[in-house]
């Protein structure tokens, strides 16, 4: 079984990732899972909401919130100011991943919350994706929670579809 992280982070280095995953799955005919970036920075024993933040850059990161091992709010991109915000209203909160670069936002906004530099885990990865069921391997595409910046430009002066793929075959 091979459990590849997909989430954030670079585009082009995710879209790595998930081809040499798939190619690995297919080619030794075994399983293929995939699992959140973001949940893989959450290999500690806390109570009270976890939060792994990944920059974005410009005061954005990629976010999601876990209580007990389970997201509580969706995984996203969004502003520092709304990820403290939303942890406002917990009563214990810690920080994990990438936090250390938002140390004084956090502290101003949130005193009380720690703040715990994290890596991904492959050991959490390994264990938690022993327990999901094995995915397509020729649909599975990488979880983006955000467009790249190209993409949204184009965006702007061409109308979405519902295709897959919005480059034509000429």
């Amino acid at each position: 079984r091979i459990v590849v992280a997909q989430g954030p982070g670079s585009y082009t280095g995710l879209r790595v990732a998930v081809a040499t995953a798939k190619t690995l799955a297919y080619s030794l005919g075994i399983d293929l899972v995939g699992l959140s970036s973001l949940q893989a920075l959450c290999d500690i024993e806390a109570s009270g909401l976890v939060i792994p933040l990944i920059d974005a850059r410009r005061q954005n990161v990629y976010v999601g919130f876990y209580e007990d091992g389970k997201l509580v709010s969706p995984e996203r991109h969004a502003s520092l100011v709304e990820v403290l915000d939303f942890a406002k209203t917990y009563p214990e909160v810690i920080f994990v991943g990438e936090a250390g670069k938002f140390r004084q936002e956090i502290e101003a906004a949130l005193p009380q919350a720690k703040i715990i530099e994290t890596l991904p885990s492959a050991g959490l990865l390994g264990s938690l994706g022993q327990s999901l069921p094995a995915v397509d391997i020729h649909a599975f595409v990488p979880n983006y929670l955000k467009r790249v910046e190209a993409e949204a430009n184009w965006l702007k002066t061409h109308q979405e579809n519902n295709s897959d793929d919005y480059i034509k075959r000429v």
